[in-house]
């Protein structure tokens, strides 16, 4: 940590932390929420700011503007930011797991108007725009940053911001050995704060299950099993809310398939009501080295899981019999023809390995507060 942030923060006092989300759906959120709940149940005072809707699409021709006005005049682009984010300091308050989160059109506007001098500012999931902004205003407030890398999209970020934040941390190992490489510094492990309480054991076993049904994730790959696999029922979930546009097309792929269901977004305890297999054919160059919390999430609950042989992936399936190499999609019907085959093992093996994968919440935060300086 800079000679700033080691005067601000004090191990084992107690620290206002904000923590600031990029994204409006999904694990991130979720974990965000869940590792602020840590936080304030560690005695630290928090704050969560979360985008009220995507970033990328959010006042970007305006966003555009300001930053080429930054490369001609720097002074005038800090007032125009000002006044921008004058315009901006409104949030909504939502729950989000029980936890109360600000909704922001700008997350940086906000930060900036409850983020106290001093403490902390954690940031994850956020535009590389979003994550300047974010570092000068630490900067300014003698904060420290942690730029929490949850997504594998986030390095292409890191060799210009990795070196200015005071902690880089990354929720999977492959994920961080990456990012060290790119930041020529230590990134830190830190898995992702993962709450099973409120999940709900399948109450039948028959369909098999791809959670965000978008192409990174494998939706083509799902479609094409479930042509494959005319006898099974084909779950495509969605996470990420999907467009009309989208919609519309995913109804005109599968209008053919009468054993594929498309679901809307819905609570969590409900998405694996009746899972029998998870589907991971995540696309290795854009999430390759993600690690998805819906995998732990089904193992946990004795749904085993199938995943292609990406570092990310084969780090949270239970053994070998899960991995699918990038052979087409013969591989995926003969992996569920495995998995099938010796179901009750196939069980076993994933309620084991989600036990040991999955530390509890003291565990995630000590670690967490040993590595940002809070213990």
């Amino acid at each position: 940590m800079s000679s700033t942030v080691n005067d601000s923060i004090q191990a084992g006092a107690s620290q206002h932390i904000t923590f600031v989300c990029g994204t409006p759906h999904g694990g991130a959120l979720d974990s965000t929420v869940a590792l602020a709940q840590c936080a304030r149940d560690a005695g630290h005072p928090t704050t969560v700011v979360v985008a009220a809707s995507d970033p990328y699409s959010t006042d970007r021709r305006l966003n555009a503007a300001l930053v080429r006005l930054s490369r001609w005049s720097a002074p005038l682009a800090h007032s125009a930011w000002r006044i921008y984010e004058r315009r901006h300091r409104r949030a909504t308050r939502d729950e989000v797991s029980h936890f109360t989160v600000l909704r922001a059109t700008d997350v940086v506007a906000v930060a900036r108007s409850v983020h106290p001098a001093g403490g902390l500012v954690v940031v994850n999931s956020v535009r590389r725009l979003d994550l300047k902004r974010l570092i000068e205003l630490a900067q300014a407030m003698s904060s420290g940053v942690v730029w929490y890398l949850r997504e594998a999209t986030s390095l292409v970020s890191v060799a210009e911001l990795g070196p200015l934040v005071d902690v880089l941390l990354a929720n999977s190992v492959p994920l961080a050995a990456e990012a060290s490489r790119l930041a020529g510094r230590a990134c830190e492990y830190v898995p992702s704060v993962i709450s099973v309480d409120d999940l709900v054991e399948p109450t039948e076993r028959r369909s098999l299950l791809l959670v965000n049904a978008v192409a990174s994730y494998g939706l083509d790959e799902a479609i094409e099993i479930a042509r494959r696999r005319p006898n099974d029922h084909v779950v495509l979930q969605e996470s990420w809310p999907l467009e009309a546009s989208d919609l519309a097309s995913l109804r005109e792929r599968t209008q053919a398939l009468p054993n594929v269901e498309f679901r809307h977004r819905t609570e969590r305890s409900a998405i694996y009501r009746d899972a029998r297999i998870m589907l991971l054919p995540h696309a290795a160059n854009v999430v390759g080295l993600n690690r998805p919390r819906v995998a732990l999430e089904a193992q946990h609950l004795g749904v085993p899981v199938i995943a292609y042989n990406t570092p990310g992936l084969a780090a949270v399936v239970a053994s070998d019999r899960c991995i699918v190499e990038d052979d087409g999609i013969d591989g995926w019907v003969t992996a569920i023809d495995r998995i099938d085959g010796d179901y009750g093992r196939s069980v076993a093996e994933a309620r084991s390995f989600a036990a040991q994968e999955l530390p509890t919440n003291e565990v995630i935060w000590h670690r967490f507060a040993v590595v940002a300086g809070l213990d």
